[in-house]
């Protein structure tokens, strides 16, 4: 077996959606080979068999990169026994420069450069590798579960539109038009002329079904048969009809998202043996939910997301993947700090969420949230600061397998610094 720099290769495939295009250098930076891949269960074998015989079945003399950190190809790879790496495409953007000032971009150079890229720079390569199955559905239903959120929100907009067209006041009982006990009372009346026939007993019958006991049946009937003007019977008809799908569409949404939750909850139980604690103690799952602010779903898109960030305890990684880390640009005289833009948007959703509830529920967060806003910051900038700050108290106590203890270091009455 060659021994030193010289007897590895470095390969890059230039990922697609049909035909993907791989090319292998070695330790000098020339082509070994350049090859084309279909994108099917056939080509994945043969770029497998291709890769091994090229390194003569020694597997750990080759590296290879790629673009997307997931994916087919990806798996194919890991199964092989392939080291696999993954690059930011903005970064393989500027790698491209040093073999093309004027700009000239295809498959196969990009493959080109993406491998020399590897051998030369494999600092700005992240290392793949195959997370736990528990961490995969986690993930999965994670996702599935906010994509359901926002179906469900976008499903509410619409139904609130429809309902102004024709009930405007309406709307005073539900703002957002989100509530299953809101859609009940469409069903049964879903125009003002259908209001004048609903009755005490049904809007009882209602309100008890959904657990409703903010509003009474008389507040609800007073409301939903006020008198409003005219609208004409065409436009009636069809927010009528319209609002009956969209119901339809909402209960559907409404009950898988339930059903999300219950599988997140399954998922985070099991994730409790991946993420263990130090020896006796709370693991990483049972710390991040005695956070303030973090509930199921908080935790189920950290774990999910940021699996290796807190199995690894790596916060500067947590914080450049929230973009709760801010960047800071210094040169000469100048100097800037501004928000961090290139990170995971669906941790940054959660990770705001977390601040946001905490501010409301924690003492020291509401008083970190006053002292930013004090020095002149924005409601987002310092819902960031309130979130950095929480990672990193969150990072220590999953560190030593502490649970949140609100009253921890807190200064007794009468002991205050002056």
């Amino acid at each position: 077996m060659p021994t030193g720099e010289q007897g590895r290769l470095w390969g890059f495939v230039d990922w697609a959606t049909q035909t993907h295009t791989a090319c292998v250098v070695d330790a000098s930076g020339s082509a070994v080979k350049e090859f084309s891949v279909e994108n099917s269960p056939e080509g994945l074998a043969g770029l497998a068999v291709q890769l091994t015989g090229l390194c003569q079945g020694q597997l750990e003399r080759m590296a290879m990169g790629i673009e997307v950190p997931h994916g087919t190809v990806v798996d194919a790879l890991l199964e092989t026994g392939f080291a696999v790496f993954s690059l930011n495409p903005k970064q393989i953007d500027r790698f491209r420069d040093r073999y093309s000032p004027a700009g000239a971009k295809d498959d196969r150079r990009d493959a080109f450069v993406g491998a020399n890229a590897l051998r030369t720079d494999p600092l700005a390569f992240h290392r793949i590798e195959a997370d736990h199955p528990a961490v995969v559905e986690l993930r999965e239903w994670s996702r599935m579960d906010q994509d359901l959120g926002q179906d469900l929100l976008a499903q509410a907009n619409r139904l609130r539109a429809q309902v102004l067209r024709v009930a405007p006041h309406w709307l005073k009982l539900c703002s957002a038009a989100d509530e299953p006990w809101f859609w009940t009372l469409l069903e049964l009346a879903p125009t003002p002329a259908a209001a004048a026939d609903l009755t005490p007993r049904r809007v009882q019958s209602a309100l008890r079904r959904h657990r409703i006991r903010r509003l009474s049946p008389q507040q609800v009937l007073a409301t939903w048969q006020s008198a409003c003007l005219g609208t004409p019977a065409g436009v009636v008809t069809a927010v009528s009809a319209h609002v009956a799908v969209l119901i339809a569409q909402l209960r559907l949404l409404h009950q898988q998202r339930r059903s999300a939750a219950a599988q997140l909850k399954r998922c985070l139980a099991a994730c409790q043996t991946v993420f263990t604690g130090p020896s006796g103690r709370p693991g990483a799952v049972e710390v991040a939910l005695s956070q303030p602010g973090v509930g199921l779903r908080v935790a189920a898109c950290f774990f999910g997301e940021a699996s290796r960030c807190l199995a690894g305890r790596n916060l500067h990684a947590f914080r450049a993947l929230t973009g709760t880390g801010p960047v800071t640009k210094s040169s000469g005289k100048t100097r800037r700090v501004h928000m961090r833009r290139a990170c995971d948007s669906r941790l940054r959703d959660s990770c705001f969420h977390w601040a946001r509830i905490a501010v409301q529920r924690d003492p020291r967060s509401k008083a970190h949230y006053a002292a930013l806003k004090r020095k002149g910051c924005s409601h987002a900038r310092a819902l960031r600061g309130v979130g950095d700050r929480l990672a990193a108290r969150m990072f220590v106590m999953i560190e030593r397998g502490t649970l949140y203890d609100p009253d921890h270091r807190r200064v007794p009455p009468g002991h205050e610094k002056a």
